[in-house]
């Protein structure tokens, strides 16, 4: 699964990844300021091809890098 970088969002202070597998909609986002509460912490938000949304907010998950998320996430894919 290969994501490619969005623009910074200045609004919110964060970076988005965005990627598509299987017909699941992944976005992977994480503060760029140093200052802000969660700096450093990566979290996701999949959509279903059913439009059902699972976060990792919602299932109280954060991951401390790009690729461990990335890594998550494509394998919750796959055990569907």
């Amino acid at each position: 699964m290969k994501f490619r970088e969005i623009n910074r969002n200045y609004w919110s202070d964060y970076d988005y990844w965005k990627g598509k597998k299987n017909g699941y909609i992944v976005e992977i986002e994480t503060p760029y300021r140093m200052n802000h509460v969660d700096m450093g912490k990566y979290s996701y938000k999949i959509t279903s091809p059913d439009g059902t949304v699972k976060t990792s907010i919602k299932d109280k998950l954060h991951f401390s890098g790009l690729k461990e998320t990335c890594e998550f996430v494509e394998n919750w894919i796959d055990s569907r």
